[in-house]
């Protein structure tokens, strides 16, 4: 069994807000998860369900569903210590200097989905359509999430939707070469900090 050095995990957490100074907040969370819920409320059967589901969820009683922008928060910042020790310890293994370590944003306009439709998203397919694109834009190595949002416009501009957004880190690629074939899905939008 591996020893876990609690004050190494404790100086991991505090740099999680150095490395991801938006990262959103808990409150945020609970903000989103509030309205969440409010706008489930009027939908089919199912659709309620998935609402009372998410409005019972709270810390010690975590609902665990794919779509509760609390236990989504935590999942996502659950992933941000094993990450960024796994592409340091690429670029330490391989070489690789940090300034080839690019972070990107992308959404697929085409992966928009109605309120209501949501469970029309076959993320198989996503994934595979995902990596395919990084395979052709002959990115050498990539870790990339997706994030699934509800969207909607305050003044009323369209209708309430779900929409997927690709984030993504590319591990040994000068972007600004002309050898990679960015397509235009993806664009490197900031490197990522050191530790």
């Amino acid at each position: 069994m591996e020893h876990v050095n609690k004050n190494a995990v404790s100086r991991q957490k505090l740099r999680l807000s150095r490395i991801l100074p938006r990262f959103e907040t808990p409150k945020q969370a609970r903000d989103r998860k509030a309205r969440l819920v409010k706008d489930l409320k009027p939908g089919r059967r199912a659709t309620r369900r998935a609402g009372r589901r998410l409005r019972k969820c709270r810390k010690e009683t975590a609902c665990g569903s794919p779509i509760c922008p609390r236990c989504v928060r935590g999942l996502r910042k659950s992933f941000i210590p094993g990450a960024t020790e796994c592409i340091h310890q690429v670029c330490t293994t391989g070489g690789i200097p940090e300034d080839q370590i690019v972070a990107f944003s992308a959404i697929p306009t085409e992966e928009k989905y109605p309120n209501g439709d949501l469970h029309n998203a076959d993320l198989r397919q996503i994934n595979k359509r995902l990596q395919r694109r990084h395979q052709r834009a002959a990115l050498p190595l990539v870790f990339a999430g997706v994030d699934i949002s509800y969207n909607e416009d305050s003044e009323g501009r369209w209708e309430p939707h779900w929409q997927l957004q690709v984030y993504g880190i590319c591990v040994a690629v000068d972007w600004q070469r002309s050898e990679y074939d960015w397509p235009a899905c993806i664009r490197p939008t900031t490197r990522l900090p050191s530790r």
